[in-house]
């Protein structure tokens, strides 16, 4: 071999072992860097016309375990979604139900305590003060409801902002995984650029299932796990418009992908004529209740159908529409209940003195023709001095074919003592004439009515029409009750005496007095009478006390919570596990990072040794030349 060969070779060894240094050294350095890929120089040997001619360096390499990666990027998904589900219900158990024993916060303690008021007036129905702390307790119950409901909206508007920001950022991810893609196409897949990239999908992953692809050329492709593709020759990008506003009827819009060229920059939204592709369609909620389902809306326009899986974006759209809707129909139902066992016990009984006039709160009565009905009710016109029913007409609710007729029949019944009418809203009004006074009696009255949420419930007279309610609802949502208008500004208005009849021809009844309680004492075993309840998400149906099924409600919830708790801890070990098993792929050992710079530093040094050698050599032949 010539001298010229042998400082070829040696040339070539330094640069190797120079290239391998500095891999091992950055190695070294990044030992602690989050995403970091352990680095390897390659090398081979150089061959001329069949002899050696030293080494190259090549390409540098990353030590990665693809396998290891694409799990982990699955595992991340379950993890973003198990993580959102598991903060939303540790939300609800701080937000709605406080700390165990919290009465202020507490439903079942908002019950028990207007349990008590009852029993109280029940022991003194004539003490103005006893009346007024059963209609605080009242009202506490209801703004108990109000605000749980009210609570449950807000938090499903948090959530939906949260879905909006989440969009936001997977589109600016989309767009870095587009340059990073350019980077490769001019610079060739660098360790430092394919760390970058890894960096940014690791984070992707997590907010929604992707599956990645890499080109020949190195650029990566990325699909969702339906199909759809979020980047390949062309970038992606996700449109969402979050609602100003959330309520039980509001209506989310869809989550579709354009190609980004046909996305306005000014105003974010597709031009006119885009086609996109929906990964989420708009509607109500994921799963639609009976009542939904039997409404005159087409279910395709009301249900959620997402084509996620896990990730972020999908324990949010989870939460926002199945989770809280079930809670919000578990907390209606609680109201439900409760207005129909106290409305029952109020209707039963009459305020003393009693009213001129009663106006029904049933404004839609359509229903009353087609319903079951039999038995017999009482309207009695009283004198306000004596309590003794100058008339008492007994109603038969099987007789009438509709309202109107059963209100003109009641009409004629009265003789001029009293009126029936139907006012502009539709409801039933009771007019007393003459300075007398109205009293009514359920007696064996029943109209029986099914509802499109599958419950059956059972009315008397009164109850049914409303004319003596106790709470009433206030707009559309079921949470939202209030105590009657008249009876919160005057709790004299409460009903704690009852109409005793005696049924003949023509029957005879006599009004209880100001010491009578058996209203009272009706409304105090309301709270013990279980009612019929239908299945609402993970509550199944039943019949329930109000305590009881109150208790029920944070009992599942707390339940689901710890389960949503195990579940995310879950998810976190198998990632953390995964990993534990990349680095000990990827990550730097130290110990074995110096260890092989001491032998690089070794070859260098041969190579310099050789090299330094054939210098002298050299100059020994010139030194005979000259």
């Amino acid at each position: 071999m010539s001298l010229t060969a042998v400082l070829s070779n040696a040339v070539s060894g330094l640069a190797v072992a120079q290239n391998a240094l500095a891999v091992t050294a950055n190695n070294v350095a990044n030992a602690s860097t989050e995403g970091y890929a352990r680095q390897i120089a390659q090398q081979e040997a150089a061959v001329l016309d069949g002899r050696g001619a030293g080494a190259r360096a090549l390409a540098t390499t990353r030590m990665v375990d693809e396998y290891l990666t694409v799990r982990a990027r699955e595992q991340a998904a379950r993890v973003g979604r198990s993580e959102v589900l598991d903060a939303v219900q540790e939300q609800i158990q701080q937000c709605l139900f406080g700390a165990p024993g919290d009465a202020a916060r507490g439903l079942s303690s908002r019950i028990a305590a207007l349990t008590s008021a009852a029993q109280a007036l029940a022991t003194g129905p004539d003490q103005p003060g006893l009346a007024a702390g059963l209609i605080g307790a009242a009202q506490d119950l209801a703004r108990g409801l109000a605000t749980a409901g009210a609570e449950v909206q807000s938090l499903r508007r948090e959530l939906d902002a949260r879905l909006s920001a989440t969009v936001a950022e997977i589109n600016g991810e989309l767009a870095q995984l587009e340059q990073l893609n350019r980077a490769v196409a001019r610079s060739g897949p660098t360790p430092g650029l394919l760390d970058r990239r890894d960096a940014v999908l690791a984070s992707l992953a997590g907010k929604l299932e992707i599956a990645v692809a890499v080109a020949d050329n190195g650029a990566a492709t990325v699909y969702t796990r339906s199909g759809q593709p979020l980047l390949d020759s062309a970038l992606r990008q996700l449109v969402y418009d979050p609602v100003a506003e959330v309520g039980s009827g509001t209506t989310f819009g869809p989550i579709r992908v354009f190609r980004a060229e046909d996305i306005d920059p000014g105003s974010g939204q597709p031009i006119i004529g885009a086609l996109g592709q929906t990964l989420v369609s708009g509607g109500l909620r994921l799963a639609l209740t009976p009542q939904l389902q039997a409404d005159a809306v087409p279910d395709d326009a009301q249900l959620i159908v997402s084509s996620f899986r896990e990730g972020r974006l999908q324990g949010l759209i989870e939460a926002r529409d199945a989770l809280l809707p079930v809670l919000a129909d578990q907390l209606g139902e609680l109201a439900g209940a409760a207005r129909f066992v106290l409305n029952a016990a109020h209707n039963t009984a009459n305020a003393h003195p009693p009213p001129e006039r009663l106006t029904g709160t049933r404004e839609d009565t359509a229903g009353f023709a087609g319903a079951a009905r039999g038995g017999t009710a009482y309207v009695a016109i009283v004198d306000p001095g004596t309590g003794i029913a100058a008339t008492t007409v007994a109603v038969d609710v099987a007789t009438a074919a509709d309202v109107p007729t059963l209100a003109a029949q009641l009409t004629t019944a009265l003789g001029g003592l009293g009126t029936a009418t139907i006012d502009g809203a539709g409801r039933l009004v009771l007019q007393a004439a003459g300075g007398y006074r109205l009293a009514l009696a359920e007696g064996d009255s029943r109209i029986e009515v099914a509802d499109d949420a599958g419950h059956v419930r059972v009315y008397g007279f009164s109850h049914y029409f409303g004319l003596n309610d106790l709470l009433v609802a206030e707009g559309t949502d079921a949470t939202r009750l209030r105590v009657r208008d008249d009876l919160a500004a005057d709790p004299a208005r409460l009903a704690r005496t009852q109409l005793d009849v005696q049924p003949g021809g023509p029957p005879t009844s006599r009004l209880g007095g100001a010491g009578d309680s058996r209203g009272a004492q009706a409304l105090a075993a309301a709270f013990g009478t279980p009612v019929d309840t239908v299945a609402r998400g993970d509550l199944p149906s039943g019949r329930f006390r109000l305590a009881d099924y109150a208790a029920e409600i944070v009992a599942v919830r707390a339940g689901a919570a710890d389960r949503a708790r195990q579940t995310a801890a879950i998810d976190q070990a198998l990632a953390e596990d995964l990993a534990a098993r990349r680095a000990e792929v990827s990550g730097v050992n130290l110990d074995e990072e110096l260890a092989r710079l001491v032998l690089l530093q070794e070859a260098y040094a041969a190579s310099a040794r050789v090299l330094q050698l054939t210098n002298q050599l050299f100059a020994e032949l010139l030194a005979i030349v000259d």
